[in-house]
C-alpha cells in the first residue's frame, strides 16, 4: 500500500472524500468550510498525487485505499475519478457505507485510447502545457473570468503533479466501466453535477442517477467540473440536505 497523505477529524456523520484526477485533498477545502463543524471528515491525496507516494493503475487499488481510510458507516464523497473510486469501494464492500455522494462522475469516463493519447502528449511535452489546456475544461467560463486566481492555482497544482502518478491514474480510468454493476449499489446516492460541466455533463449525471436503485440528482447552476471550488456553499447545502433529510446520520 502506498504512503498516503491523510487528514481526518472525528465526528458523525463521517464523510470520506476522494478527489479528481490531477487535483488533491486541497480541492475540498472551500467545501469543508461550509459543512457542519461536528461532522467527521477524512481527506487524502490519491496514490501518486500531491503528498502521497506510489501510483495506482487499477481502480481496485484506489478503492482499497478508500476502504482502508473510511470508517464503517461513512458516507463516501467522490469527484470524477473519485466518484468511480467510491462506486468501486461500495461494490467491493456491500453494506459497509451509509451512502454515496457522486460528483461530476460516470461509470465510464473516456476510453483507454483517449487516455493513452493524453499520456503520449504528457510524456512528450510535460505537465505544464497540458495543465494550461486542461483547466479550461474544469471551470465554467463565467467563473473563470471572474476568478482567475482560482484557475491559476488549479493550473499550478496540476502542472506540479507527479507524472507517473497521474498517468497511472489515467490508465485506471481508461480501463474502468462500472455500467453493469450500478444496480448492485443499493444505498442512498446523491448525484451532483455542474450545469456547465463539459466532461460529465448534466445529462450524464441524470443518466447515472437513473441507473442507480436509490439515487437523486442535483445540478448546480453555473458550475463546471469543480463545483466544490465554483459553488462550495451550494454543493455543501445539497450534501447536508441529502444526508440529514431522509437518511440516518450514522
Amino acid at each position: 500500500m502506498s504512503d498516503l497523505h491523510v487528514e481526518t477529524r472525528d465526528g458523525a456523520p463521517h464523510l470520506t472524500f476522494a478527489h479528481a484526477l490531477g487535483t488533491g485533498a486541497w480541492v475540498w477545502q472551500p467545501l469543508l468550510g461550509h459543512l457542519p463543524p461536528d461532522w467527521g471528515i477524512t481527506t487524502y491525496d490519491l496514490r501518486g498525487h500531491g503528498q502521497s507516494g506510489g501510483a495506482g493503475d487499477r481502480m481496485a487499488d484506489h478503492a482499497a485505499d478508500l476502504t482502508m481510510l473510511a470508517p464503517n458507516g461513512a458516507w463516501l464523497v467522490g469527484l470524477s475519478i473519485g466518484g468511480q473510486i467510491a462506486m468501486q469501494a461500495a461494490l467491493d464492500a456491500p453494506g459497509r457505507y451509509a451512502g454515496l455522494i457522486l460528483c461530476d462522475t460516470a461509470p465510464v469516463i473516456g476510453s483507454a485510447e483517449y487516455y493513452a493519447a493524453r499520456a503520449a502528449r504528457i510524456r512528450s511535452e510535460g505537465m505544464a502545457p497540458f495543465a494550461a489546456d486542461q483547466v479550461k475544461r474544469w471551470f465554467a467560463p463565467a467563473f473563470a473570468a471572474a476568478h482567475p486566481e482560482v484557475v491559476a492555482h488549479a493550473q499550478a497544482r496540476l502542472a506540479a503533479q507527479p507524472v507517473d502518478g497521474y498517468l497511472a491514474a489515467c490508465a485506471a480510468i481508461g480501463e474502468t466501466d462500472l455500467s453493469d454493476d450500478l444496480s448492485a449499489l443499493d444505498l442512498p446516492v446523491l448525484c451532483l453535477g455542474g450545469s456547465e460541466d463539459v466532461s460529465t455533463t448534466p445529462d450524464t449525471m441524470c443518466a447515472l442517477a437513473r441507473s442507480l436503485p436509490r439515487a437523486e440528482v442535483r445540478i448546480i447552476d453555473g458550475a463546471g467540473h469543480l463545483p466544490l471550488l465554483e459553488a462550495p456553499q451550494a454543493m455543501a447545502d445539497a450534501i447536508v440536505e441529502f444526508i440529514t433529510k431522509d437518511h440516518a446520520t450514522s
